[in-house]
């Protein structure tokens, strides 16, 4: 959005799609993307054109959406559609767990890789 900004290139641009959305709740990263949203509602401000910038927000994982319709004022469209299953699973120690708390695969007894199959060296070059 600074580009956008300082290019004055902001009247050439509709929408603006963020993937990965859910990274909002993010405490180390969230920031980032309600500044975003807040330089995108001053510049409409500024413009005087209310809801002039069409926001679409992507996530898989995303909680908290009527939260989210009223900070950004805004519609939401909800798709339970998945082209592929999402598969839920938890990591304790060595043990992969899933939602049914079924145990999926101990780390432990896989097999152990060989790390000098490059020529006889490891990844740092020695032998």
């Amino acid at each position: 959005m600074n580009r956008v900004i300082e290019e004055g290139i902001y009247f050439d641009i509709s929408f603006f799609i963020i993937d990965e959305f859910h990274l909002i709740l993010d405490e180390q990263r969230g920031y980032q993307l309600e500044s975003l949203i807040a330089k995108i509602r001053s510049v409409e401000k500024i413009l005087n054109k209310p809801n002039k910038y069409q926001i679409v927000g992507m996530s898989a994982t995303l909680s908290g959406l009527d939260k989210l319709k009223e900070w950004l004022l805004t519609e939401i469209y909800e798709c339970q559609y998945r082209p592929v299953p999402l598969s839920e699973y938890l990591q304790v120690g060595t043990r992969l767990i899933d939602k049914n708390q079924k145990l999926v695969l101990d780390f432990t007894t896989l097999p152990k890789l060989d790390n000098t199959s490059n020529g006889g060296t490891n990844s740092r070059g020695t032998s």
